[in-house]
């Protein structure tokens, strides 16, 4: 199974009761990556600092973290745990870490987990406003 994944947005719903992941956050990208997704027919998938992956449709509670360089192998611990069995490839949607030093964080988990599960990794480095 192929499934498309990017990381959360700092910019989020405050509301206080639980929200769908895609409404959680307020992001062009996740929006753009939603649209590319339903339109291939793979499942979304958000990587949160806090949560680690979670489904666009998973129901998560306001939170404010950035995925901090030495909670890297904490995190693909975690993240090995939670990506699905049946998938084979990761499409990952991102800004450039070279841009965005603070996304080498989730480059790395994902770069880890993938190669410990031996699963596909794509990385498609767009230009999003966020």
């Amino acid at each position: 199974m192929r499934i498309y994944l990017t990381y959360c947005s700092a910019n989020k719903r405050s509301d206080s009761q639980m929200l769908p992941a895609r409404e959680r956050y307020i992001s062009q990208r996740i929006l753009h990556v939603e649209k590319s997704a339903q339109h291939e027919g793979f499942p979304l998938y958000i990587f949160s600092g806090e949560f680690g992956m979670i489904a666009a449709s998973d129901n998560v509670p306001w939170y404010d973290h950035l995925l901090q360089e030495n909670e890297v192998e904490h995190m693909v611990e975690k993240m090995e745990k939670q990506i699905p069995k049946e998938t084979t490839s990761i499409v990952f949607f991102s800004s450039s870490p070279e841009i965005d030093t603070q996304l080498l964080p989730y480059h790395r988990v994902i770069e880890k987990v993938c190669m410990k599960r031996s699963i596909s990794l794509e990385i498609r480095i767009m230009d999003f406003p966020d």
